[in-house]
Formats: C-alpha cells, sequence, structure tokens
C-alpha cells in the first residue's frame, strides 16, 4: 500500500500553487474583487482553504487583535489584592505562575491560561474571578461573570471543583456570593438552534455579559470560537482555559493549540516583565523565557502557561514522559520507558498479537501498581450489598462509589479504534481473558460489569456524554441495573 506522504513526496509545492491561483475555484486571499466572493476555496499563500474556515480565522483574528488592543483599568491597589490572594512573594523560590496569570488577566479584554494536569488552572481561575469581581462589589457594580466548557461533562466537572474553591476563598461574603459556579455548555450559552448552525445569540444580540470563562478552551473548535468571540459584548472580557498539548477538538482546527504557540517560549516584552515584576513581587530574571524586544508577539503579552504540576513532580518519571511526547522526542521517551529508572512509571514490550502477557496485565496488574480487573470484578460480586436490602440503603452508595474507584484505577487506552491494537481488538480480547479467567458469566453484551459509556448528555438524568457507569447483575426490577 502506498502512504499519501509517498505519493505527495514527488509533488512540486511550487506547481501546485501556481495551478490553484489560475483556477476558477480558487480565489486568492488578497483578491478582494465581487466574483471572488463566490468562489469555494481560498488560497493564502501556500495554504489551501474552504471558504468557509477561511473566513472563520479572519473573523477569529479580526476579534482577537481589537481585544488585545483594549487595554482595561486595573485596580490602583492589585499588588495588595495579588497578595491576599496568594500570599506575599519569596525570593529564590519557584514562580508564582498563578499570580502572574491573574495579573495579566486583568488588564486586558482577552487573555489564555494554559497549563499541563494538575498545574492549579481551576485554583488559578477562581482566584481571578475574586480579583475582578472584588473592586466591582466594592463600587456597587457587581460584574456578570458566567462560566462555560465545550461538553457537559467537562461542565458537570467545573461546576464542582469551583464550588469547593469558592467556599475557601479569603474574601468576604459579598464578593463569595457573586462568583458563580454554575458552568454551562458552550451551545447552552449561545443558545444553539436545532438543526442549523445558527444561535440565538450573536453579533446582533450579544450576550448579556461582563466576564466570560472558557474552560476546557482546546477542544473548541474553528467555527465555535468564531461564533462565541461574535457574541460577546465589545467591553466583555473573555478568559480561555486548558492545556494546548491534550483534548483537541473533534471538528477542523485546533483554535488553543495555535494560539498558545509561543506559550512555552513566553515571549513577553521588557514593558510587560516590568510591569508584573512591579504588581506581583516574582522575579522573571532567572525564567529562561524568550524576550520580545521587536514588538513580534502581541498576543503573547496576554498568554500565561502554568509550569508547575501539583499531581506529579517535574522529576518524575510521568512528568518526564509527558514533557517529550508533548516537544515530540519520540525516540527520548522510549529510553524513558526501557530505563525502568522511575517508580511510577512501567513499560511491558510485547512480543506480538499472541503474546499471553497482556491478558496477565488485564486480570492482575502490574506488581505493586493498579491492580487489574480481576480485583474490579470480585469486589462487584463480593462486595455486594445483601439481596432485600432497599436500593435507599446508604450501603448500595457505598458499594457503588467502590466499585466505580476500582475500575478507575486501572484502564486499558487506545491508540486507534480500529485493528488488533485498536478499541475494538483489545475489547475483545479483553471480554475473552475475562470469560476464560471466568471473571464474568458471558460474553454477550450486557455481562455483570460492563462498562457503559455515555454518548450524549441527558439532563433529566444528569448524565453527560462522556460518563462512565458499570452494568449490574440483571434483577427482578427491570430498571435496578439502568444503562
Amino acid at each position: 500500500m502506498v502512504l499519501p506522504s509517498q505519493l505527495l513526496e514527488a509533488l512540486d509545492g511550487a506547481h501546485w500553487c501556481k495551478a490553484l491561483a489560475v483556477s476558477p475555484l480558487v480565489a486568492l486571499a488578497a483578491d478582494g474583487r465581487e466574483n471572488a466572493q463566490q468562489r469555494p476555496l481560498v488560497l493564502s499563500g501556500k495554504r489551501l482553504y474552504l471558504r468557509r474556515y477561511w473566513a472563520y480565522e479572519r473573523r477569529i483574528d479580526l476579534s482577537l487583535r481589537q481585544r488585545l488592543a483594549e487595554h482595561e483599568v486595573t485596580p490602583a491597589d492589585l499588588n495588595q489584592r495579588l497578595t491576599g490572594l496568594f500570599g506575599p512573594a519569596r525570593p529564590g523560590e519557584v514562580i508564582d505562575w498563578q499570580k502572574l496569570a491573574c495579573a495579566l488577566a486583568t488588564r486586558s479584554a482577552f487573555s489564555i491560561v494554559t497549563g499541563g494536569p494538575g498545574t492549579g488552572k481551576t485554583t488559578t481561575v477562581v482566584r481571578l474571578l475574586a480579583l475582578l469581581q472584588a473592586p466591582a462589589v466594592d463600587a456597587g457594580q457587581p460584574l456578570r461573570i458566567r462560566l462555560a466548557a465545550p461538553t457537559g461533562k467537562a461542565a458537570a466537572r467545573l461546576t464542582e471543583s469551583i464550588s469547593q474553591q469558592v467556599r475557601t476563598l479569603e474574601v468576604s461574603e459579598a464578593v463569595r456570593a457573586k462568583i458563580p459556579s454554575d458552568v454551562t455548555t458552550v451551545h447552552r450559552l449561545l443558545g444553539s438552534r436545532p438543526g442549523t448552525r445558527h444561535f440565538r445569540h450573536h453579533a446582533g444580540n450579544r450576550l448579556p455579559l461582563d466576564v466570560l470563562v472558557v474552560d476546557e478552551a482546546s477542544m473548541i473548535d474553528l467555527e465555535m470560537m468564531a461564533n462565541l468571540l461574535d457574541a460577546l459584548p465589545a467591553h466583555a472580557r473573555l478568559v480561555l482555559l486548558g492545556d494546548k498539548d491534550q483534548l483537541a477538538s473533534v471538528e477542523a482546527g485546533a483554535v488553543l493549540g495555535d494560539l498558545c504557540r509561543d506559550a512555552e517560549a513566553g515571549w513577553y516584552s521588557p514593558q510587560t516583565r516590568q510591569w508584573l515584576e512591579q504588581v506581583s513581587g516574582e522575579s522573571l530574571a532567572n525564567s529562561d523565557l524568550h524576550e520580545d524586544t521587536q514588538g513580534a508577539h502581541p498576543l503573547a503579552q496576554q498568554v500565561v502557561m502554568l509550569r508547575h504540576s501539583r499531581r506529579f513532580g517535574e522529576g518524575s518519571g510521568i512528568g518526564q514522559l509527558a514533557r517529550r511526547v508533548n516537544q515530540q522526542q519520540p525516540e527520548e521517551a522510549r529510553k524513558l520507558l526501557a530505563t525502568r529508572s522511575h517508580d511510577d512509571v512501567f513499560s511491558l514490550s510485547l512480543k506480538g498479537e499472541q503474546d499471553r502477557a497482556l491478558e496477565r496485565l488485564l486480570l492482575e496488574g502490574h506488581g505493586d501498581g493498579p491492580q487489574g480487573y480481576r480485583h474490579y470484578l470480585g469486589l462487584l460480586r463480593q462486595q455486594r450489598p445483601a439481596p432485600g436490602r432497599a436500593l435507599e440503603d446508604p450501603c448500595w452508595a457505598d458499594w457503588a462509589r467502590q466499585v466505580l474507584q476500582a475500575f478507575d484505577a486501572f484502564q486499558l487506552l487506545c491508540a486507534v479504534r480500529k485493528g488488533p491494537w485498536g478499541v475494538e481488538g483489545l475489547n475483545q480480547r479483553a471480554t475473552a481473558a475475562l470469560l476464560k479467567a471466568r471473571l464474568i458469566d458471558n460474553d454477550q453484551q450486557w455481562y455483570e460489569g460492563r462498562p457503559v459509556l455515555m454518548t450524549r448528555n441527558d439532563y433529566g438524568l444528569g448524565l453527560m456524554n462522556g460518563d462512565i457507569g458499570i452494568a449490574p447483575q440483571a434483577t427482578g426490577t427491570r430498571g435496578a441495573g439502568r444503562r
């Protein structure tokens, strides 16, 4: 089989561009003639776009440039407010990037906070909301703040997380009461119209808000981001949160990833660095960030990357492996796995599709690490409350919690869907291994212990797309094992 990359090797890109430029179906990006607007394709430099997506990019670009040009008035006592939320700067210790992110977000109508797992994005945004809302409450004009996420599951998780953290904020009750914890989906926020690509809120009917925070922004595609920016009032602040290295959008476009292309290097101007140091007390002298002395990185002035994970240390195996993967260093990642020098990373090399070592891993897990599916399925059966106990009895909730925790402790993830190493092939292999070990009664669709994945939001049940449940044993009551 010839790969597409092999076919393209023999083709000359310059020749293609010349041929496209004279095609009646292609308009040049700089061509403003009326008939050019009817052509379905747009050639911009060496990039060929469908016209609709080229238009989305232009709308996003124009909106962000306008927002970056708007300089907000920051509180005169910003330094004291930051110290109250984060504590005083500690010279010689690691830079408090969360404090810097909050500081930058106060001075513009647009900002981005990016960072990997456990770097404190949610903690940062809760303190940012307190930082923005406190002066407004003091002035008797509280801000209208809305929180959104691309999916129902992300919205539910953020709602729970923010609710917990707002309670611990060291602010007045008046300020705490004006910090929302309710998170909606972006579609609901804009008011999607079923069966169309249109929304109730748009450039002619703006959203009634002053601050919008969007979590998991890496999942927002090009079209949705253009619609979201169109619907924002000119005076409103937009704060995007997300990990630039994960959860890319399903539809076309990786907006957050493109906007955060310079986040690792920083590229703050001398003026931005000086202002940050002045209001935060943090020193960027030893930050190893690149400096923008030419004014070539205007977007970077409003982007902060959180760099210190509270979930795992920088020197941990999983931390180093993630960094090598994100930096596209496959050979270095393989070396780290092969050396087995970290307790938190384990590599199992299989000799082929029939290597039984995979079955042993599925059943028993690995060494001192998480136990395999035998532990989870044993807990499901052996710890089940006695028959006859009412479903309202707390013992059922305790049992369900233990079962879900055991299931969450061991997961088999796949990079592809098809083939022997894809989702479908490995699901069949895992089911066969569990049946052979007599851990399940059958390999049909609804055996006891089968995980169930929600594929759409069900607000009536309070279940969101991506939520995982477990199929229980069938009982005499038809609805007892809801699927």
